[in-house]
C-alpha cells in the first residue's frame, strides 16, 4: 500500500498536465491590471488638464486689470465690506466659479493667493481633489490625487502711444467702401456706404483712442498717453511746441521764419530717434506750393494739421483728429520720425516745458520715460495709404535769406513787393491781408499762375528706384529712410505696427519692414476697425506666468 501510494504520488508530481492554465491566469490578471492602470492614467491626466483649464481662465479672469466683478459684488453686498481681505476672498470666489466649468463633477480643494503688484495684481491659485480609480485599486491604489497650479498677472503698463496718422491728399479724394456696426454686435444693424479714406479713418482712429483710454485702469487714467502725429508730405509743430526747440529760436537760427514749423531731415538723421530740441535743423521753407486762394497747400502743413502731445483728454483728441485737413504727397518716413521722436526721452525738456505752460496736463511734465523704465510701453501705430512719393522743398540756391540787419522783415517786403511782383495781391489768406508770402529773397522767385510765387524750387522726388533692399527689390529714398528710422525705433524696443489701408503692394511693402514681426496690417473701410482692435488687443495681452 505504502509503495502504491508512492509511486501516485510520484507521478502526480511529475504529471505536467493543465499547468498552463496556472500560467495564463497569472498572465492574464497582470494584463488585466496593466490595462487598467493605463485606462486609470488616462483618466487621470484628462482630469488634470482638465483641472489646469479652468483654473487658468480663472486666474486670468480674476487677474485682468479691466474685471469689475469683485467690485460690483462688493456694492451690490452690504454685509462686504470693502477692505483688502474681502477683496481677495472675492477674487477667490470668481476663480472658484471656473470650476463648475469642468467635466469632472469632483469638487477640488482650492487655494488662491492675491498678491499685490507693481501697478498691478498676481493671482496664484492651487487645486486638487482624489480621483477614484476603477483598475488601481487591484494593486491596492483607490484614489489618485489630481493637482494643477497656475497664476496669471496684469500690469498696468504706463503706455505711451504715437499715432502717426495720414493726411495725404489721396486719403480725402478717393472712397472706398466703409462698414459701419453701429456700434453692436448684430450684422442686421450694419450700414454700408461709400466714404473718403480720411473720414474712414478720423472714426476708427477716434474708436482706437477711446477705447485705449477707456481701458485705464488708474482712476485718473494717467497711465495711457496719447500722441497725434500727421502727416503728408511734412510733419508740423504748434507754435508753442515750436518754441522749445532750437531750430525755431531766432537767437540760434539766422534763416529762421514765424509763418510755420516744420523741418527738413537730412538721410544721417533717421538714423537717430530723436529729434534733438538744444539742435538746429534746416527749417522748412514756408512757400504757397498748390491750390488756389481758398485751398492753398504749402510746403509746410497747416497749423490746424499740427502735431498733439501726449494727451488722454478723448474729447480733445477726438476734435483734434476731426479738424484735420488735406496735404499733399506722402512722407511716411516723417511722420516715423516725430512719432518716434514723441516717444523718446529726449523730448522731456519740450513736454516739461509744455506741462508748465499748461498746454499739456501737468501730470505727464516727466514723460516721455525713460527707454528701461519698470512696466513701461512705448507704442507707434503708423498708417498710410499709399507708398513714400515726394516731399517738395525749396532749392539750396534760393533758400532763405532774411532782409539787411535791422530791418523789419514784414515792413520791408511791404516797401519792397510792389517792385518785386508788380503787383499788389500776393496775400496770403490764411494770414492776414496786410502780410503777403514771405519771401525774404524778394528778386528771385518764380512767377506763372498765379501771380503771387508758387514756389517749389527743386523737388526732392523719392519715387525714383535708387537701391536695394535685402531681398534686391528696389527702393525709394523715402523708403530707405523709412526703414532706418523704424530699425532704430525696434532696436530701442518700441513696439511699431503698421496698418496699410488701401495702400498697394509697394506701400505695404515698406509698411511692413517698417513693423515688428506679426505686427503689420492690411485693411480697407470694411474690416480697418477690425485692425484697430487686434492692435488694441495686442498693447492690452494678457499671459500666464506659468
Amino acid at each position: 500500500m505504502g509503495i502504491i501510494l508512492h509511486r501516485r504520488l510520484e507521478e502526480f508530481r511529475n504529471d505536467e498536465d493543465g499547468s498552463i492554465i496556472a500560467f495564463v491566469v497569472i498572465l492574464f490578471l497582470l494584463m488585466v491590471v496593466a490595462s487598467g492602470m493605463a485606462v486609470d492614467f488616462m483618466r487621470h491626466e484628462t482630469a488634470r488638464a482638465d483641472l489646469q483649464n479652468a483654473l487658468d481662465r480663472g486666474v486670468l479672469a480674476a487677474a485682468a486689470l479691466s474685471q469689475d466683478y469683485v467690485e460690483e459684488k462688493i456694492a451690490a453686498d452690504p454685509s462686504l465690506s470693502d477692505d483688502e481681505q474681502t477683496r481677495n476672498e472675492q477674487y477667490a470666489l470668481l476663480v472658484k466659479s471656473y470650476m463648475a466649468s469642468r467635466s469632472f463633477p469632483a469638487e477640488p480643494q482650492l487655494n488662491v493667493t492675491v498678491q499685490p503688484a507693481l501697478n498691478g495684481k498676481t493671482i496664484i491659485a492651487d487645486a486638487e481633489y482624489d480621483l477614484n480609480t476603477f483598475f488601481l485599486r487591484i494593486a491596492g491604489m483607490s484614489r489618485m490625487k489630481v493637482p494643477a497650479r497656475a497664476s496669471a498677472t496684469q500690469i498696468a503698463h504706463d503706455v505711451e502711444i504715437s499715432l502717426v496718422l495720414d493726411i495725404s491728399g489721396s486719403m480725402y479724394s478717393n472712397a472706398t467702401t466703409y462698414v459701419d456696426d453701429q456700434g453692436d454686435s448684430d450684422p442686421d444693424n450694419d450700414v454700408t456706404y461709400n466714404e473718403t479714406r480720411a473720414n474712414i479713418l478720423k472714426k476708427e482712429a477716434k474708436r482706437f483712442v477711446n477705447h485705449m483710454i477707456d481701458a485705464d485702469p488708474s482712476e485718473t487714467k494717467n497711465k495711457t498717453t496719447i500722441s497725434v502725429v500727421p502727416y503728408s508730405h511734412q510733419v508740423a509743430l504748434p507754435a508753442v511746441m515750436a518754441a522749445e526747440y532750437a531750430t525755431f529760436d531766432p537767437a540760434q537760427n539766422p534763416d529762421l521764419h514765424d509763418r510755420s514749423y516744420c523741418i527738413d531731415f537730412e538721410d544721417a538723421q533717421f538714423t537717430d530717434t530723436l529729434v534733438d530740441p538744444i539742435a538746429v535743423y534746416k527749417q522748412t521753407r514756408h512757400f504757397w506750393y498748390r491750390g488756389n486762394s481758398t485751398n492753398k497747400i504749402y510746403g509746410c502743413s497747416r497749423a490746424g494739421n499740427a502735431v498733439l502731445p501726449f494727451s488722454n483728454d478723448k474729447t480733445a483728441i477726438g476734435q483734434m483728429i476731426d479738424g484735420l485737413s488735406q496735404e499733399y504727397w506722402t512722407a511716411i518716413y516723417q511722420g516715423m520720425k516725430w512719432g518716434v521722436s514723441m516717444l523718446d526721452p529726449g523730448t522731456r525738456p519740450v513736454i516739461r516745458a509744455l506741462a508748465d505752460g499748461g498746454t499739456v496736463d501737468g501730470q505727464f511734465r516727466d514723460l516721455p520715460r525713460d527707454w528701461d523704465a519698470a512696466n513701461a510701453l512705448k507704442v507707434v501705430v503708423l498708417i498710410s495709404d499709399g507708398a513714400n512719393t515726394r516731399q517738395p522743398r525749396v532749392a539750396e540756391s534760393k533758400y532763405f535769406t532774411l532782409p539787411p540787419e535791422e530791418t523789419d522783415p514784414v515792413s520791408w517786403w511791404d516797401t519792397n513787393k510792389e517792385d518785386a511782383l508788380g503787383a499788389a495781391n500776393c496775400d496770403d489768406s490764411n494770414a492776414s491781408n496786410s502780410r503777403p508770402i514771405w519771401w525774404a529773397n524778394n528778386s528771385d522767385y518764380s512767377g506763372g499762375s498765379p501771380r503771387c510765387p508758387n514756389y517749389v524750387g527743386e523737388f526732392t522726388s523719392y519715387a525714383p528706384p535708387l537701391t536695394k533692399d535685402n531681398s534686391g527689390q528696389a527702393i525709394s529714398v523715402g523708403d530707405a529712410r523709412l526703414y532706418e528710422i523704424c530699425k532704430v525705433a525696434k532696436q530701442y524696443g518700441i513696439l511699431v505696427y503698421t496698418i496699410g489701408f488701401n495702400a498697394g503692394s509697394r506701400a505695404e511693402r515698406a509698411l511692413r519692414e517698417c513693423a515688428d514681426a506679426g505686427r503689420a496690417h492690411v485693411a480697407d473701410g470694411t474690416d480697418l476697425r477690425d485692425v484697430f482692435k487686434t492692435i488694441a488687443a495686442d498693447i492690452e495681452n494678457l499671459k500666464l506666468i506659468n
